[in-house]
């Protein structure tokens, strides 16, 4: 039965899914009569016969056919047919070709044509192709690809170059000093990305990465500096003045990802990166004087002129940087931009208020209470904005009486339930227990929710209830 639905997994020209789950599925649970098929077989004829069909569709479902049918003699018909017209036909011989498994230098050799493919989706697909056929000496040859222009494209070389683990070290470290400034850029970022999952570190790497904060190439400098802080976290003095240069743009390149890149790595310092704080602020400030369209989802991105958008992604990083660092003295300016005409940045800045959480040293806490109410209790409030808004309140509940019959409130709403549900567990709210136990008694579908906030809770009515009704044991 499995065999029959992993067989329907027809993907038409219009439907490009990820192929890796494709791949996942088929090694857990595929064992029915394609996986059977042999060479001499009439049925093993007939999917050849079909892979030459007029029909793109027909085509591609024989060829998915032939990979799930794990056959060897498979392997030489599709390569035969790799550079066929049609990407889409393309793409699912290079999936068939690793669904075969068996690693063989006929496949490896077909998946590195593809790697120079022209359609980005095929390139995608050879490049997880050589993740699962795993051969680590097609490390320098992906490292060359990482000039690719689609950054999904080099997202995945990367994630295929961190499967290979401390092999693939030499390389990248030789990679660190290539002429290719986007090269060097994406090595960098990989190894920043393969850090933790080492078991040891290399005095070469240490020494490679340090060499690297000197690099031309302000993206270099910025991952290299990441790097180095998971290595260990005494560079902090040493990489902070790269990182505000980042974020300041006070670089050669000056451009809008760099200062992205900066902001991401602070933010991933957690309150060590608070140095940064007063600068994210400053930017923020002089930001706001700019005219801001109003952007109500994604299509309206698109709408934006190239200095629009590059204020706007400022911005959003930043306030997400602020928010990660849970910085005491950002509240005042993500109060105020919970009234911005953007849904991104009033979402993004409602998160942040709630990762910073109720700090002591901020004593306005009534103004924040006030902008969070006001803003969840707004229709016109995109959910998203609301639920973060509900998570943030969480932080006040035990200081603002208001608090508690509001999250009450939304804990019967069938969008914001869950996250009035959290909130409440997170403040310990006596008064919502009966209001919980009587959902839980309804067959509530957030029930595991329900639970975690009644035991927060933990009075004598909600354990009472939780003892009756067999939730606990005690």
């Amino acid at each position: 039965m499995i065999s029959s639905i992993i067989l329907r997994l027809k993907i038409l020209p219009s439907q490009k899914i990820r192929f890796s789950i494709v791949y996942l599925f088929f090694v857990l649970f595929s064992n029915g009569q394609y996986s059977l098929l042999e060479a001499n077989t009439s049925e093993f004829q007939s999917l050849v016969n079909l892979t030459k069909s007029s029909n793109i569709e027909t085509r591609c479902q024989a060829i998915q056919d032939l990979g799930f049918s794990q056959v060897p003699a498979a392997v030489p018909i599709l390569i035969q047919q790799l550079h066929d017209p049609d990407e889409l036909v393309r793409s699912y011989i290079v999936q068939a070709l690793t669904l075969i498994g068996n690693p063989s230098i006929e496949i490896t050799k077909a998946l590195r044509v593809a790697l120079g493919d022209e359609d980005d989706q095929v390139r995608q697909y050879a490049i997880e192709g050589l993740s699962v056929v795993g051969d680590t000496s097609v490390t320098p040859l992906l490292i060359e690809a990482f000039n690719d222009p689609i950054i999904s494209v080099n997202r995945s070389i990367a994630e295929t170059i961190r499967s290979f683990g401390k092999l693939a070290i030499p390389h990248l470290l030789e990679a660190l000093n290539h002429e290719n400034k986007n090269i060097r850029y994406w090595v960098a970022w990989t190894l920043d990305n393969m850090i933790l999952d080492l078991d040891h570190i290399e005095d070469n790497l240490e020494i490679g990465l340090k060499k690297s904060l000197s690099n031309e190439s302000y993206g270099v400098k910025i991952w290299s500096a990441s790097a180095l802080f998971k290595i260990d976290n005494t560079y902090l003095e040493l990489i902070k003045p790269i990182l505000v240069q980042g974020i300041t743009c006070e670089t050669m390149e000056g451009n809008i990802s760099i200062r992205k890149d900066a902001s991401v790595v602070i933010g991933e310092l957690d309150v060590l990166g608070q140095f940064a704080s007063p600068y994210l602020l400053q930017t923020l400030d002089e930001l706001k004087y700019e005219t801001t369209p109003i952007v109500k989802d994604y299509k309206d991105l698109s709408s934006l002129n190239a200095n629009q958008l590059n204020t706007f992604e400022i911005r959003f990083s930043f306030i997400w940087t602020l928010g990660k660092l849970r910085e005491p003295s950002a509240i005042a300016t993500l109060v105020g931009l919970l009234k911005d005409p953007s849904y991104f940045i009033r979402t993004n800045s409602a998160e942040a208020l709630y990762r910073i959480g109720f700090q002591p040293s901020y004593t306005e806490h009534e103004k924040v209470v006030e902008a969070l109410l006001e803003t969840l209790e707004d229709e016109n409030n995109h959910w998203a904005t609301r639920s973060n808004a509900i998570l943030a309140l969480g932080e006040y509940g035990d200081l603002a009486e208001e608090v508690i019959p509001v999250l009450i409130e939304f804990i019967y709403d069938d969008i914001l339930a869950e996250y009035a549900i959290e909130a409440i567990g997170k403040v310990r709210a006596p008064l919502a227990v009966p209001h919980l136990c009587g959902l839980l008694e309804s067959d509530n579908y957030l029930e595991e929710e329900i639970l975690s906030a009644l035991k927060r809770i933990n009075t004598p009515e909600s354990i009472k209830f939780l003892k009756e009704y067999k939730y606990i044991d005690y």
